[in-house]
């Protein structure tokens, strides 16, 4: 084989070399992005667990909201019903009064 072959088969084996090492190079940032995608994954599975955590709080304290808006009612009746009492009863709710 003339010498031009030899060049010619080591400069085809340097390309081959490079294409090789820019292939690593892709596999490695092709796992980079991958580790990337899961832990963008598992961040946005932590900011779900944590919306629901806000969405049951926030039910609970509607619940307790509504539970606070009874007694109030039931306070009032209460009150109505200590008002409307002949003399004696004015005289109880004044007493019972803080």
């Amino acid at each position: 084989m003339p010498t031009d072959g030899y060049a010619y088969a080591f400069a085809i084996s340097e390309n081959s070399f490079a294409i090789s090492a820019n292939s690593f190079a892709i596999s490695e940032n092709s796992f980079a992005i991958s580790e990337n995608s899961f832990a963008i994954s598992e961040n946005s599975f932590a900011i779900s667990e944590n919306s629901f955590a806000i969405l049951a709080n926030s039910f609970a304290i509607s619940e307790n909201s509504f539970a606070i808006l009874a007694n109030s009612f039931a306070i009032s009746e209460n009150s109505f019903a200590i008002l409307a009492m002949p003399t004696a009863g004015y005289a109880y709710a004044f007493v019972c009064t803080p």
